[in-house]
C-alpha cells in the first residue's frame, strides 16, 4: 500500500479577523488484486462566463449608472477601482457575480468613467464607458451616431416627372462631424442602385422619373464603425401620361396598403397633435398629388385605435374610400431625473416599520463576507423607495458582524444621514468544513508559542504539515489568500498598523539565495495591502532579515495569470523568473529599486523569461525595473500607464514579438529610458518622439528605435549609468 498526503492551506487575505481554513488530509490507497468502490465527486455547476455577459451588456449600451439621481462632484471623485462596480448597473450580473470581478483599468474624467473588468481566470472585458449625472455639470454632447432620418425639403410629398426632388438626412445627435453617407434607390423587388453624385452628402437632389414610381430612397450613415439606415418612399406623378379615367377615390383605394407617414417616427406630443384636419398633410398617398389631396375630405377619424395608429376614410363628392390605416412609431420621451424629496425621512420611516430587509435573505458565509460598504445597497430592500432613490444613497459607518450588518445611509442630494440601521441575514452553514488536525512540531515551535521582535509580539496560530505556520501580531489581525503545498513554508505577519504595511516572510533556503522548488504553488492571490516579500530565519532568535527573498515564485509552470497589487514595493531577484505558463500580467505597482545585503537590485529580472503575452500596467506605475521582462519572447501587447516615468536597462530586451507591425507610443510622462531597454524587440525602423526635450534618454542599443525630441533631434547614445 502506498500513501500520499496532500496538505492544503487556504488563507483569505483582507483586513478582518485571521481566517485560516483547516487542512484537509486525503489518503489514497492502491492495492493489487482487489477492487474498491470510490464515491464519485458531486458534479460542479457550470460557471458563468461573466466577461462575455459584461461585453454583451456593454455592446448594447446597457451598462449605466445604478441611479439616475444626480450626484455631487465630491461623490464622483470618490469613485475608484474598488467601488465602481457597485455604482453601475450591469443587467446580466447579480451582485455576487460582480463581487467575483475586479477592475483592471480605471480612467475617470468628469462626468465619464472608463474601465475594464477582469474575472478570476484573468479574462478581461472590453473597455466600458459610463456617463454619470452630476449636479452643476453639463454632460458633453454625445459623439456616437444613434440614428439617421430622412425628410423631403418643405415637407413636399409628391413630385411630377421632371420635378426636382430634394431630401435631407438628419443624424441623432445632430451636427455630428465625420459622418459618411451612402445613398441608393430601392425598387419594390429590393434591387438597389446608387444615386449618382450623392456620395458623402447629407442632402441630395435629383429629377423625378417615371421609372422611380413607388421606389424608396435609402441612406446609410456611418461614423466610427457605427452604421444607421433610413428610408423614405417616393411618390412620382406621371403628368406626361394620358389623364386617368379612374376617379380620385378609386386611385386612393388602389394604393391603400401603401399609404405611409411622411415622418414614420414622432414623439407622443407630435402624434397627439395630428387631427382630421391635418392628417392628409402628414401622409404620402402614392400617385396622388398634393393638390389632389386638397380635394379630399376626412371622415371616421380615430387616433385611439392602437398606440401610434390612426384610422380614417377619405371622400370626394358622393364617393368614399375604404378604411385607411397608418402606423407611426412613437419615440420614448427623455424624462428628467425624478426629483429627490425627503429620501432620508422615508428611510427613517422604513427603519421604524421594519421595512429594510435583506435581499436575498439566505447567504453562505463566503457570500456574506463579500458584502462591502460599496455594494451593500444591492443586498437590501427599502420599502417606499424607488430603485433610483435607493441607489442614490451611500453607506456610512459600515460595521459587519456575521450575520448582521450595522450602518447608516447618506443622501448626497439632501446632505443628511439616516438613523442607525441593522440588517440580519440567515447564514447557510450546510457547507462541509474540512476536518482539523492535531498541532505538530515545526522546527521546535508549537501552536500558542510567542516571540518578540522589537516592540511587537507574535504568536504561532497554526501549523500544517512539516513546515507551514502562521504568525500574527497579537495586537493586529490579518488574513491571506495564498495556497501552499505540503513541502512549502509560508509565514505572514502584520507590520505596525499605523504604517499600513503588510509583509510576507518566506523561510526554507531563501535566505541562502538558492532556488527552492515552488512548482506545487498553483494559486497566488496577493492582498491589495501587501507591501513586501522578505526572508525569515528562526523567529525565536529575533532574526528576521529585512531584505527581499530571491526566486520565491520562479520556475513555477502552474501560474497562468497574476496581478501585482498597488502597495507591493519590495521583492527579490527574479521573483517570477521562467514561469512558462504565465501569459497575462497586470502590474499596479512600481517595484522600488533598493540594494539589499548580498543580493541584486530589488525587482531585477522580475518576470525574465516568462511566456507573458499581454501586459497591463496600473495608472500609478512609474518605474519598470532592470531586465524586468527580458527574454519574454511571446510578449506582444503592452497597455502603458500614463504615469510611467522610467524604463531601466534591458527591460524589454529580446521580446521578439513586441512591436511587430506596430509603432511605439510612450506616455508623455517619460523622463528616463536606459541603455538597451528595447534591444532586439520586434519594432521596425522608426523614430519615437519623447515629449520632454530634457528627458534623460539613451539611444544606445535600442534596436530599430531612435528616440527623438519634439524637434526631431535624436537623443544621445551610449551614456554610462552607475
Amino acid at each position: 500500500m502506498k500513501l500520499k498526503k496532500t496538505w492544503k492551506l487556504a488563507l483569505t487575505l483582507g483586513l478582518g479577523t485571521l481566517i485560516a481554513s483547516t487542512a484537509a488530509l486525503t489518503v489514497v490507497s492502491c492495492s493489487s488484486g482487489n477492487s474498491s468502490t470510490t464515491t464519485p465527486e458531486p458534479s460542479k455547476p457550470v460557471a458563468k462566463d461573466l466577461i462575455t455577459l459584461v461585453n454583451q451588456d456593454n455592446k448594447t449600451m446597457k451598462i449605466v449608472p445604478l441611479s439616475s439621481v444626480a450626484i455631487s462632484k465630491e461623490t464622483f471623485n470618490s469613485y475608484n477601482k474598488g467601488n465602481i462596480l457597485s455604482k453601475v448597473k450591469i443587467p446580466s450580473l447579480s451582485p455576487l457575480d460582480k463581487a467575483d470581478l475586479t477592475v483592471s483599468e480605471f480612467t475617470p474624467k468628469m462626468p465619464n468613467i472608463k474601465f475594464r473588468v477582469k474575472d478570476k481566470l484573468g479574462k478581461t472585458s472590453d473597455l466600458i464607458s459610463v456617463d454619470f449625472p452630476i449636479v452643476g455639470v453639463t454632460p458633453a454632447p454625445s459623439t456616437t451616431l444613434s440614428k439617421v432620418s430622412l425628410a423631403f425639403t418643405n415637407n413636399k410629398t409628391s413630385f411630377n416627372v421632371g420635378e426636382n426632388i430634394e431630401i435631407n438626412a438628419t443624424t441623432t445627435p445632430t451636427n455630428l462631424e465625420g459622418v459618411t453617407y451612402s445613398w441608393k434607390l430601392v425598387a419594390t423587388d429590393g434591387t438597389k442602385t446608387d444615386i449618382e453624385g450623392a456620395t458623402n452628402k447629407a442632402s441630395i437632389s435629383f429629377k423625378a422619373k417615371v421609372a422611380d414610381y413607388n421606389k424608396q430612397v435609402e441612406v446609410t450613415a456611418t461614423k466610427d464603425k457605427v452604421t444607421k439606415t433610413a428610408t423614405i418612399k417616393l411618390n412620382i406623378i406621371d403628368n406626361t401620361a394620358t389623364p386617368p379615367t379612374e376617379t380620385l377615390i378609386q386611385r386612393v383605394n388602389k394604393v391603400i396598403g401603401e399609404i405611409q407617414p411622411i415622418h414614420p417616427e414622432v414623439n407622443q406630443e407630435t402624434f397627439d397633435a395630428i387631427t382630421d384636419k391635418t392628417v392628409l398633410s402628414n401622409i404620402i398617398i402614392p400617385g396622388i398629388k398634393d393638390e389632389e389631396k386638397g380635394q379630399l375630405k376626412v371622415s371616421e377619424f380615430n387616433n385611439k385605435s392602437a398606440h401610434g395608429t390612426i384610422t380614417f376614410k377619405v371622400s370626394k363628392d358622393t364617393e368614399t374610400s375604404e378604411l385607411i390605416t397608418v402606423k407611426w412609431t412613437i419615440s420614448a420621451p427623455e424624462l428628467p431625473p425624478a426629483p429627490v424629496t425627503n429620501i432620508i425621512e422615508r428611510v427613517n420611516t422604513a427603519i421604524t416599520n421594519g421595512q429594510i430587509k435583506p435581499n436575498p435573505t439566505n447567504l453562505t458565509q463566503d457570500a456574506f463576507n463579500k458584502i462591502t460598504q460599496d455594494n451593500l445597497i444591492e443586498f437590501i430592500i427599502i420599502e417606499g423607495l424607488t430603485d433610483d432613490e435607493k441607489n442614490s444613497l451611500t453607506v456610512k459607518e459600515f460595521n459587519p458582524t456575521s450575520p448582521k450588518i450595522q450602518f447608516k445611509l447618506h443622501s448626497d442630494a439632501e446632505a443628511k444621514d439616516s438613523n442607525p440601521i441593522t440588517v440580519t441575514w440567515t447564514i447557510d452553514t450546510t457547507t462541509p468544513v474540512p476536518p482539523t488536525i492535531d498541532p505538530q512540531v515545526n522546527k521546535g515551535w508549537n501552536v500558542g508559542d510567542q516571540f518578540t521582535k522589537g516592540a511587537y509580539t507574535y504568536k504561532v496560530i497554526d501549523i500544517r504539515g512539516q513546515k507551514t505556520l502562521l504568525l500574527l501580531n497579537v495586537d493586529s489581525t490579518i488574513t491571506t489568500d495564498l495556497t501552499f503545498a505540503d513541502d512549502q513554508t509560508g509565514i505572514v505577519r502584520h507590520e505596525d498598523a499605523t504604517k499600513g504595511k503588510l509583509e510576507m516572510y518566506v523561510t526554507d533556503l531563501c535566505g541562502k539565495n538558492l532556488k527552492p522548488n515552488r512548482s506545487n504553488w498553483t494559486s497566488i492571490v496577493f492582498p491589495e495591502s501587501l507591501y513586501s516579500i522578505k526572508t525569515l530565519e528562526n523567529p525565536t532568535t529575533n532574526n528576521m532579515y529585512d531584505f527581499p527573498t530571491n526566486f520565491i515564485f520562479a520556475y513555477n509552470d502552474n501560474i497562468k495569470s497574476l496581478t501585482i497589487p498597488k502597495n507591493l514595493k519590495i521583492v527579490g531577484l527574479a521573483t517570477f523568473e521562467r514561469c512558462k505558463n504565465l501569459t497575462d500580467v497586470t502590474i499596479n505597482s512600481s517595484i522600488d529599486i533598493i540594494e539589499s545585503p548580498g543580493l541584486h537590485s530589488n525587482g531585477e529580472r522580475l518576470f525574465q523569461g516568462c511566456h507573458i503575452e499581454t501586459l497591463t500596467f496600473g495608472e500609478n506605475v512609474e518605474t519598470i525595473s532592470k531586465s524586468a521582462f527580458e527574454y519574454c519572447e511571446l510578449l506582444s501587447t503592452i497597455n502603458w500607464p500614463t504615469s510611467l516615468k522610467k524604463i531601466n536597462e534591458y527591460a524589454f530586451r529580446e521580446c521578439k514579438k513586441l512591436g511587430v507591425d506596430q509603432t511605439l507610443v510612450l506616455p508623455d510622462t517619460i523622463e528616463i529610458i536606459k541603455n538597451g531597454a528595447f534591444e532586439k524587440t520586434g519594432y521596425g525602423v522608426q523614430n519615437v518622439t519623447i515629449a520632454n526635450a530634457n528627458a534623460d534618454i539613451d539611444n544606445g542599443n535600442q534596436g530599430n528605435i531612435t528616440f527623438v525630441k519634439p524637434d526631431d533631434t535624436p537623443f544621445p547614445s551610449n551614456k554610462n549609468y552607475e
